[in-house]
């Protein structure tokens, strides 16, 4: 089972941190239950995509010491040297645990976080979304991608966003 996710910067997750981080672990807590593979395909955006990574290390923990099947961490990311300036210890924490970091192109460019978040849909088998509900920005358009790709999505409770 590879699981992706696309959801919102810090600031529009409104100071619901701990909730979203809950709901992510056990979105992924029951997703893998009795799966052979566990992967987690990670954006590393700051914000949901970052605090994605940790939940899934914070269960890899756990999955190991009653699973052989690891979680595995797969990095994506837009460009090289992507969110390397201004990051906190989470950053360099899932590049250091990561099985696998996938660079869409070298440098940055208009574009490249889109050309990311569909890498993911097409790799993944299921779209977690941390969505306040507005109809635009990249969290909906990785949505309305996912949608047309045929994905199921997971959806998280929008009433903690008020």
């Amino acid at each position: 089972m590879k699981v992706a996710l696309t959801g919102h910067r810090e600031k529009r997750l409104k100071g619901q941190k701990s909730k979203v981080f809950l709901w992510m672990q056990d979105a992924l807590n029951f997703l893998f239950t009795g799966q052979e593979e566990k992967e987690v395909l990670c954006g590393m955006a700051k914000g949901a995509d970052i605090m994605f990574g940790q939940a899934a290390l914070s269960l890899a923990s756990f999955y190991s010491l009653f699973d052989s099947n690891k979680i595995k961490l797969h990095l994506c990311l837009p460009c090289k040297h992507y969110g390397e300036v201004n990051v906190d210890r989470a950053y360099w924490d899932l590049m250091d645990n990561a099985s696998r970091v996938s660079y869409m192109q070298e440098e940055w460019s208009k574009g490249c976080d889109d050309i990311r978040d569909r890498f993911m849909v097409d790799n993944c088998d299921v779209l977690l979304a941390v969505w306040d509900g507005i109809e635009t920005g990249g969290v909906w358009s990785t949505i309305q991608y996912a949608k047309s790709q045929g994905k199921p999505i997971i959806y998280i409770d929008r009433s903690i966003f008020k």
